[in-house]
């Protein structure tokens, strides 16, 4: 037995539970996707900010302190986030 559904949007046509659990597996895998894709951009981030000889600290927007490299560790004498 096929069950068929309509989305709610206007001019929509009617799918099957198939069709939609087909539409989710692709959402999860172009969210996986995305999220390996931001992973190494944050990686080649640190990698970059480790590498500076200058002592980098980021904040959030009310001054807590986010990130320490190993040069402003050392200056500080504060952990590394």
């Amino acid at each position: 037995m096929t069950v068929a559904f309509r989305t709610g949007l206007p001019g929509a046509s009617f799918r099957t539970h198939s069709d939609v659990l087909l539409d989710v597996a692709k959402l999860v895998l172009e969210r996986s996707a995305y999220a390996a894709a931001l992973h190494l951009e944050r990686e080649r981030a640190l990698v970059t900010l480790n590498s500076i000889g200058d002592a980098v600290i980021s904040t959030d927007l009310v001054a807590n302190v986010i990130y320490l490299n190993a040069v402003a560790e050392s200056m500080t004498g504060e952990p590394r986030t």
